[in-house]
C-alpha cells in the first residue's frame, strides 16, 4: 500500500494563518501541514511503509495537480490512500437572504438577524478540535477516516467533531480511497499556544499529531485490505 501526502496550501496561500500571539508569532497553516508530514514521513520510512509526498514544493500547487499527481501514481499501482493534511480555521459569515452574497466577517464585523453591523470581530474564538473527511458515497474512504478519527482523538485529546462529507476536489477527484484531516483551529488562541515554543514550532507536539495519524495508518495496513 503507498499513502499519498498531501501537505495542504503554501507558502503563498493567502488568509491561511493565525493572527499574532502576544510573542508576534504567527502560525502559517502550510508550515504547520508540512511539518506534520515530514514527521509523518519519517516514522513510515522506519516502518518500511510505503509513501509519496504529493507536494515537495513550498509553494501552493494547485488542486487538480495534486488529484492529477496522485491519479498518475494510481494507474501504476492501485492499492494506494490519499490522506490531505491540514489545520482547520472558525471565521463568522454572513449570507444575505436577498443577493446570497456571503460578506466577510474580517471587514464587516458581527451579525444580526438580517443586519450586518460594523463591530470588530474577536482575533480568536473557543472552537477547537479535530474532524476527518471523506467523499460521500465511499465506503472505505468512511472506514479509514473512522480510524484516523479515533487515533487523533485518543493520541491529542481534543474535542471530537466527528468525522464528515464534503465536496473537497481531492476527495471527489481522486481515484483511490481519499480523506482530509483537519486538526485543532488555528483561530483558538489556546491551541496555536501549545504548538509552539520560542523557536516556532513545537516539534515534540506537532510529533505527537504525526504519531496520532502514524498509527492510524499502521492498523489500516495491517486489518483493512483495499
Amino acid at each position: 500500500m503507498i499513502w499519498l501526502l498531501d501537505n495542504g496550501h503554501g507558502i503563498d496561500t493567502l488568509f491561511k494563518e493565525s493572527k499574532p500571539l502576544d510573542n508576534g508569532y504567527v502560525l502559517k497553516e502550510y508550515e504547520f501541514n508540512r511539518l506534520i508530514v515530514k514527521l509523518l514521513s519519517f516514522m513510515l520510512k522506519a516502518d518500511n511503509i510505503e509513501y509519496e509526498i504529493l507536494v515537495p514544493e513550498f509553494e501552493d500547487i494547485p488542486l487538480l495537480e495534486r488529484v492529477r499527481r496522485a491519479n498518475q501514481i494510481y494507474k501504476e499501482n492501485k492499492n494506494c490512500v490519499y490522506l490531505s493534511v491540514h489545520s482547520n480555521k472558525f471565521e463568522y459569515s454572513y449570507i444575505d437572504r436577498n443577493c446570497k452574497a456571503r460578506y466577510d466577517p474580517e471587514k464587516y464585523g458581527y451579525i444580526n438577524k438580517n443586519r450586518l453591523y460594523k463591530k470588530p470581530v474577536p482575533d480568536w474564538n473557543r472552537v477547537n478540535g479535530i474532524e476527518t473527511y471523506y467523499c460521500k458515497g465511499s465506503t472505505k474512504g468512511r472506514n479509514i477516516a473512522r480510524i484516523f478519527q479515533y487515533h487523533a482523538i485518543n493520541e491529542l485529546k481534543l474535542k471530537d467533531r466527528g468525522i464528515k462529507t464534503d465536496n473537497f476536489t481531492v476527495l471527489l477527484n481522486t481515484l483511490m480511497p481519499a480523506i482530509l484531516t483537519e486538526t485543532g483551529f488555528y483561530t483558538n488562541k489556546q491551541w496555536v499556544e501549545s504548538l509552539v515554543n520560542c523557536n516556532g514550532l513545537d516539534n515534540q507536539r506537532c510529533y505527537d499529531i504525526a504519531l496520532s495519524r502514524h498509527k492510524a495508518i499502521k492498523e489500516i495496513e495491517q486489518n483493512i485490505k483495499l
